[in-house]
């Protein structure tokens, strides 16, 4: 939805905003669906893109000392993380000490797929071959990140059993972290 608005925009020759764009996005996907809201991954897409889109700018400024590909995936990482945080405490009691790292460990197998992904629908239209064979080659990038995954969450201490937050707490994070950021 936030893809098309943005080429609808550009096709009228319109500026775009990307959090208005979000806020459209979410207020469409609502229109529809109104129980959405409630639903879990619903929360976490939207708190993540976010968080990415709010936050990321001001930590690769904080970051500039490193290699751009290095801040740029840092940055991304810990802002979806800071925003997810206490919806993931709130449902599920838990909050990861190393989805940190991990993240970053996949983020660039999951740009991959992304990638891949666009490419092989796009070529599914010319040449079911060919997008076949690009999705072998996603499929080996998936792997990567299922085994990434899979083997960072055997680790007794990955996860740190929480008390759930209210939902009132949650509020109060969201408005403080804004206020300061």
């Amino acid at each position: 939805i936030i893809a098309v608005t943005i080429l609808f925009a550009l096709i009228l020759e319109r500026d775009t905003d990307i959090l208005t764009t979000l806020a459209f996005s979410a207020l469409l996907v609502l229109t529809f669906k109104p129980l959405d809201l409630f639903d879990i991954g619903f929360q976490l897409s939207y708190a993540a893109t976010f968080g990415i889109i709010y936050l990321t700018p001001k930590i690769e400024q904080i970051l500039k000392v490193l290699p751009k590909w290095l801040s740029a995936t840092v940055a991304v990482t810990v802002s979806a993380q800071i925003f997810v945080l206490p919806i993931l405490a709130y449902y599920f009691y838990y909050i990861s000490i190393i989805s940190f790292f991990t993240n970053i460990l996949i983020a660039p197998l999951v740009w991959l797929s992304t990638v891949f992904g666009f490419n092989q629908v796009c070529l599914g239209f010319l040449s079911l071959h060919l997008s076949a064979f690009i999705g072998l080659i996603n499929l080996v990038s998936l792997t990567g990140i299922l085994k990434i995954v899979k083997f960072f969450s055997n680790f007794s201490f990955s996860i740190i059993r929480v008390v759930p937050p209210t939902i009132i707490a949650i509020l109060i994070y969201y408005v403080i972290l804004v206020a300061i950021v």
